[in-house]
């Protein structure tokens, strides 16, 4: 026959097959709403509700207990939730690419067939709730919208290697931005994570070695050569040379004596010094700076921007020309239209193109406060320095253009 869509049985077979992909997605999100909203009750009802204790009696119960109370770090959250999030999208990438396989056995051993079906609409589950989300909640048609109807027609026309292709794409290029996420992420704090777990302190003219977490305000810290100040506070007896470049960018290391301010991260490389405590972890400049850094890593650059949304555009109107086309083309031109979208290409090229970057510049030593400034390199036209030592000669020069 001409055109396949003619043949209305097989056309029935594929709105049957399509209903029953779509039907079962529908019954796994409410069996997932179900359990979770069962979940949570459950928990509420275990625990009970009591009396809180005010302020005052909550003081009086850590002094008298010796406790000490560690800050809740909202970075630690994030950071395990985003580990979760990337050895979720690690997890689907893998099972896909067993997808792939099973794929080609099948036509060898075709009892695997089931458990092919099984295992592509396994990886196509996370798919199909990005695309739910996007309608729902951002109420837009974007390119997961679109991988969702490759994903369904591919599995419904029987093309399984097409849909575990489909689904291995997708998840790497999630893959790949979580990662660069991370990776930047690492890249920018832990210039800041090299604090002690213990340091010393003078008590009645002793010095004694106590947890970081324990020292208090005005506490005499006792930092000497080679040691890492833990804390920001004000030299009140001693001279040492300290390197501040992590903070400040100086080359060379500066001298401080009695009056003067030093900060925590950085390091005594010669000499001794007493500090008064002013502020400890959370509170100090460091933890600050390490906090906004922490965010740059979540940016999108602009050619990230141009890419997704030049493809979110393509979306609908890739999807309306399908749709006029199958009963013309057949399902199988229909989807062979929106599979020719470059979702996931887009995806893991500026994915990687971020990570290499980042990778590239950390190499060189440089800290890089926020990404979006890599973008507008081109349209730079004047660079300022601050005073503290960046510039360490007089005269500039033009490395290499």
């Amino acid at each position: 026959m001409l055109y396949e869509f003619t043949n209305y049985g097989n056309l029935n077979m594929l709105l049957v097959k399509v209903g029953i992909i779509v039907s079962a997605y529908v019954g796994a999100r409410l069996f997932e709403g179900h359990r979770d909203k069962k979940s949570f009750t459950q928990t509420m009802s275990l625990q009970p509700f009591q009396k809180t204790p005010d302020s005052h009696q909550l003081e009086e119960v850590v002094k008298d207990n010796n406790i000490v109370l560690q800050p809740l770090k909202p970075e630690s959250v994030k950071e395990n939730t985003d580990h979760g999030i990337e050895k979720g999208y690690d997890h689907h990438f893998k099972v896909s690419i067993a997808a792939m396989g099973l794929s080609v056995i099948r036509h060898i051993y075709p009892p695997l067939t089931l458990l092919n079906v099984g295992v592509i609409a396994y990886t196509t589950f996370p798919i199909l709730k990005d695309a739910e989300k996007s309608l729902l909640e951002e109420r837009r048609i974007k390119t997961d919208s679109l991988t969702s109807i490759v994903s369904i027609m591919s599995l419904a026309m029987g093309q399984y290697f097409a849909a575990a292709l489909e689904a291995c794409g997708y998840h790497f290029g999630c893959k790949m931005l979580s990662k660069s996420k991370d990776i930047s992420t690492k890249m920018l704090t832990n210039v800041f994570e090299q604090q002690p777990s213990k340091v010393w302190v003078l008590k009645d003219l002793v010095e004694i070695e106590i947890p970081l977490e324990s020292l208090q305000n005005d506490d005499i810290v006792v930092v000497k050569a080679g040691d890492i100040v833990p804390i920001d506070g004000t030299i009140t007896d001693g001279m040492a040379m300290i390197d501040q470049h992590a903070l400040t960018g100086e080359a060379v290391p500066a001298e401080k004596g009695i009056g003067d301010q030093v900060f925590a991260a950085t390091i005594v490389v010669s000499g001794s010094v007493y500090i008064k405590v002013e502020k400890t972890g959370l509170e100090t400049t460091v933890a600050k700076l390490g906090k906004i850094l922490s965010h740059t890593a979540d940016f999108k650059t602009n050619l990230q921007l141009k890419g997704e949304k030049w493809a979110d555009k393509v979306a609908t109107p890739l999807i309306g020309v399908s749709l006029l086309s199958s009963p013309i083309l057949g399902a199988s031109s229909a989807t062979a239209i929106l599979y020719s979208a470059p979702v996931n290409t887009i995806r893991v090229l500026t994915s990687l193109q971020t990570f290499n970057h980042l990778t590239l510049i950390s190499n060189k030593g440089i800290l890089i406060k926020d990404g979006r400034a890599l973008e507008e390199l081109t349209q730079i036209d004047t660079v300022l320095f601050d005073k503290t030592g960046t510039l360490t000669t007089g005269q500039p020069e033009v490395g290499q253009i």
